[in-house]
C-alpha cells in the first residue's frame, strides 16, 4: 500500500541470500518500515511462512505482497499492462486505521469542528478566534 520495497530491507539481514531471516529479525524489519501489527498478526505470519528450521521465508512473503500490486518478472514483459490499484485492493489495510475508540472518536470530532470553524472564518473573511 505504500509501495516500499520490502525486499531490499529483507536482504541486508540475508548475509547469504538463503531468502529467509530470524523471527526477531522479521518483527524488527517490519516495525523498521512502520509496519505497526499487533502480537497476534505478527505470529500469525510468521506461522504462515515458517520454514521447516525455524526461520521466516522472506522471499515468500514479498511475493505475496507483490502479487497484489504487481506481475512478478514484469521487467521481461515490456508490453504487459499491470492492473492499476483500486479501493477496494487496499481496504482491508486501511479499514485497521479507521477505527477508533471513544477518546479518539471525540477528538477527531473536535479538530473537524476546529477546521470547519476556520473554513467558515475564511469564506467570511473575519478575524480568527484563536
Amino acid at each position: 500500500m505504500k509501495r516500499i520495497r520490502i525486499n531490499e530491507f529483507f536482504k541486508d539481514f540475508d548475509k547469504l541470500r538463503k531468502g529467509k531471516v530470524t523471527k526477531a529479525q522479521f518483527k524488527s524489519i517490519l516495525s523498521t518500515l512502520n509496519i505497526n501489527l499487533t502480537e497476534e498478526e505478527y505470529a500469525s505470519l510468521i506461522n504462515k511462512y515458517q520454514t521447516d528450521d525455524d526461520m521466516v521465508n522472506y522471499t515468500a512473503f514479498c511475493d505475496s505482497i507483490d502479487s497484489i500490486f504487481t506481475i512478478k518478472g514484469l521487467e521481461k514483459m515490456p508490453t504487459t499492462r499491470v492492473k492499476p490499484i483500486e479501493a477496494n485492493d487496499t481496504e482491508l489495510a486501511r479499514k485497521k486505521y479507521l477505527e477508533f475508540d471513544e477518546y479518539e472518536r471525540q477528538m477527531m470530532i473536535e479538530i473537524c469542528e476546529a477546521y470547519k470553524q476556520q473554513i467558515i472564518v475564511k469564506r467570511l473573511n473575519l478575524k480568527p478566534l484563536f
